[in-house]
């Protein structure tokens, strides 16, 4: 059972949720929603140092998307069967912007325990809604039957599929160095992507359970503001360089 304010908002004053909602992140969620949080050593994110924005509705959706300049839907797959298979991890569904300055933006977290085909589904509308450039999923669980399911569905659709070749907090830490820098804003709050965020340190992941949502947003921000951009084409360029003496 958990008791908290939140909860009895009919029986308190205005002025006393104003302050507990004015608190940092870390005491609003211990005081204000009954949520207490282990500390890890060394974490790679803390709560407080999370920077927001507004919640996006589907009213706001498409004037915050074309803010963006790329936005990619990233899949981190589990073995889940269904809604119904809670012995299973979820299925890590994010999306993620950039926008025209260079700053990730954290737009949706839309995981979920589902089929194959229901998981498949939702990534697939979201990259329509977001207007998302491509999907990313990671190759790794199930090898080609990621990509199988998802192109069964939508044969055209923008996939890169991603290997993982680094372990989970080598993988976390470029992205939580994003934040500390102040590149990264979360529009809302994703009380369960960001538990699961403070659980990294650089030693490896302290979490119960599998990191599916964090994983999913490490995807997603490591394509938008980490990749290498391709080379460019060669080209013969002037210059004043000279074999005469």
């Amino acid at each position: 059972m958990r008791l908290n304010p939140d909860g009895n908002r009919a029986n308190l004053s205005p002025e006393y949720m104003a302050q507990l909602e004015a608190l940092p992140e870390r005491e609003r969620r211990r005081f204000m929603l009954g949520e207490y949080q282990q500390a890890v050593d060394g974490a790679l994110w803390r709560m407080e140092d999370f920077r927001r924005a507004a919640v996006i509705t589907p009213a706001t959706r498409g004037r915050v998307a074309a803010t963006m300049r790329r936005i990619v839907v990233a899949v981190d797959p589990s073995g889940c069967s269904g809604p119904e298979d809670t012995r299973s991890d979820e299925i890590g569904i994010v999306v993620c912007g950039v926008d025209a300055g260079g700053n990730g933006h954290v737009l949706a977290d839309l995981s979920r325990r589902d089929s194959p085909a229901g998981w498949a589904r939702a990534a697939l509308q979201a990259q329509v809604d977001w207007g998302a450039e491509r999907i990313v999923a990671e190759h790794n669980f199930g090898g080609a039957l990621v990509e199988a399911t998802l192109r069964g569905i939508n044969p055209n659709a923008a996939l890169r599929m991603v290997t993982a070749s680094r372990g989970k907090a080598a993988r976390a830490e470029p992205v939580a160095a994003l934040y500390e820098q102040g590149r990264v804003t979360h529009h809302g709050t994703f009380a369960m992507l960001e538990e699961q965020l403070c659980q990294f340190s650089a030693s490896g992941y302290h979490g119960p359970h599998s990191p599916d949502r964090a994983d999913a947003l490490v995807w997603a921000l490591s394509d938008l503001m980490l990749s290498t951009p391709p080379a460019a084409p060669a080209r013969w360029v002037p210059t004043r360089f000279t074999l005469g003496r």
